[in-house]
């Protein structure tokens, strides 16, 4: 099972991307119409980001035991935060000088919290929270695999922990709203380590007598809670009451993994989907900023109310031609540094 989310890795990236670029701009413009089974998915793409955060969870498990600690945080450095500098420079210096100036000048001190991810924990601008929250987890790699390798045991405890304090946050902490979308996905991105090291170990990957138990849990409460948010008309959110639900909710990623890996492996052979999905795959983070930028500026200009559904692939195509120049620049600055 999760071997073939690994050998379909770049596909369900890519997969994952386009479902959240579908996502965020129905949250604009409305889901086009009201079409079976595609609307329903559409309206539910953040569970793509759990999905990235499980795989990411894996890779970043194979990843630490082949390489030494200065090589695997190099590689994340060049992979996350180098993009991250060259592609959200433009919008912060944007956002500081035309959307929030001060007096009619650069705001600096806003330009340096967003830059920085300040803004993220003090007052939840969660523009490129994912970027944030990827970076936050990469830092706590070695410390979960001190844990992890101490066995399922430890798994089970330190995802007690985490979740007891995302509770705890929701109904005591106020500032966990602004954070929320971060610490409501450790939970999944720990579940992908410990999978990562199972893999490892060589383990069986399948659903099999030794982790059956932690399979079944995790799909029971993943399908209790999309059915609870269904039925309930529950709005996406970690803030309040409904937090609780998405803490479980998360582990869905677990079946959709399956779902995607499988749907990558059908459609394999037909040249148009292997193009299109594997190539966005390839500049999944790139894709995700320059997308989520782009919506902010349309919906300043109020754009939204004259493009309508043609934002759909308006956004699509042009946030997929700028990824690719930002990641030729990208790989630019990696092969200046030898990387």
């Amino acid at each position: 099972m999760a071997k073939q989310w690994l050998k379909y890795k770049t596909e369900i990236y890519g997969l994952c991307a386009i479902w959240i670029i579908l996502f965020h701009i129905s949250r604009r413009v409305g889901a086009p119409g009201n079409i079976p089974v595609i609307t329903p998915i559409i309206v539910q793409g953040n569970a793509a980001v759990d999905v990235f955060m499980l795989i990411s969870g894996i890779c970043s498990y194979l990843s630490f035991q082949n390489k030494s600690w200065q090589e695997f945080y190099k590689r994340r450095v060049f992979r996350v935060v180098i993009p991250y500098i060259i592609i959200s420079t433009p919008f912060w210096i944007w956002k500081s000088l035309i959307e929030n100036p001060i007096n009619g000048r650069f705001n600096l001190e806003l330009f340096i919290k967003d830059v920085t991810s300040f803004s993220l924990w003090k007052n939840g601008t969660t523009t490129t929270w994912f970027v944030f929250a990827i970076c936050l987890f990469y830092v706590l790699v070695p410390f979960l695999d001190r844990i992890i390798k101490k066995g399922k045991k430890a798994l089970i405890g330190l995802l007690a922990v985490v979740l007891i304090c995302n509770i705890l946050g929701i109904y005591f902490v106020p500032i966990y709203y602004h954070s929320c979308l971060v610490w409501g996905r450790l939970p999944i991105f720990i579940l992908g380590y410990y999978i990562g090291n199972r893999l490892d170990k060589k383990e069986p990957s399948g659903i099999t007598q030794k982790n059956k138990w932690i399979t079944i849990i995790c799909l029971t409460v993943a399908f209790a809670s999309i059915v609870i948010l269904q039925v309930g008309e529950i709005d996406y959110g970690f803030s309040d009451n409904r937090g609780i639900i998405y803490l479980i909710y998360e582990f869905l990623a677990i079946p959709l993994a399956v779902i995607l890996a499988e749907l990558s492996r059908l459609f394999h052979k037909i040249k148009v989907f292997e193009i299109l999905v594997k190539s966005v795959g390839k500049v999944s983070l790139e894709i995700y900023m320059i997308h989520v930028f782009m919506i902010r500026l349309i919906a300043f200009y109020d754009g939204f109310d004259i493009l309508g559904y043609f934002s759909y692939p308006l956004i699509f195509v042009v946030a997929y031609v700028l990824s690719f120049v930002a990641s030729k620049i990208i790989g630019g600055c990696n092969k200046f540094f030898g990387i």
